[in-house]
């Protein structure tokens, strides 16, 4: 994995294909990778996700979600996450910029481009795929959406049990909680 930084500090990680993907491939191959809610391109699943998409000889590419203060401080952000319209016009302009930079730095030629959301990186997956429909710009070839929430409604509940887990518990409890997770 290579971490990555354009001027715009947008964040993303890299992995370079590790066959010769013109000996080994019809085509290029790059996956970009759009994680859960809160999700970064250091995260288990994301790079469990990526290493096994490497590991069959892609290129792959992952951004922090929408929903982590990472993706919030970056150019990227346009507002308060949670408008699905809104963060997949942000992340789909992320996406371009990811391509540039990768392009510019001789890390990609011009690849078949897979994009992957899993979880509330499927939604935006989703999203993304309907705008593509209308103006492309990213030019990817497949989407795969893993696990996109069902209903919204059950998926806010779910995260508001979250968050709404340690309400109870006092600062003694919370700081031994994170020191044992830590």
């Amino acid at each position: 994995m290579q971490r990555c930084f354009d001027n715009k500090k947008m964040q993303y990680a890299f992995w370079k294909s590790p066959v010769d993907s013109k000996a080994q491939q019809k085509k290029e191959q790059l996956v970009i990778i759009l994680p859960g809610i809160g999700g970064t391109y250091m995260n288990s699943s994301p790079v469990a996700f990526a290493e096994l998409f490497n590991m069959r000889g892609a290129n792959v590419a992952v951004i922090n979600s929408t929903f982590s203060w990472q993706y919030n401080s970056s150019e990227s952000a346009r507002r308060i996450p949670g408008y699905l319209p809104d963060d997949a016009e942000s992340v789909r302009s992320a996406i371009v910029k990811v391509l540039a930079d990768l392009r510019e730095r001789k890390k990609i030629n011009s690849p078949e481009i897979t994009l992957m959301g899993y979880s509330f990186g499927a939604m935006h997956t989703l999203k993304i795929a309907q705008l593509e429909e209308e103006k492309s710009l990213i030019g990817a070839a497949r989407f795969v959406a893993v696990n996109p929430p069902v209903s919204l409604d059950n998926a806010i509940a779910a995260a508001d049990s979250l968050v709404a887990s340690g309400a109870g518990l006092s600062d003694k409890e919370i700081k031994g909680d994170f020191i044992d997770a830590a």
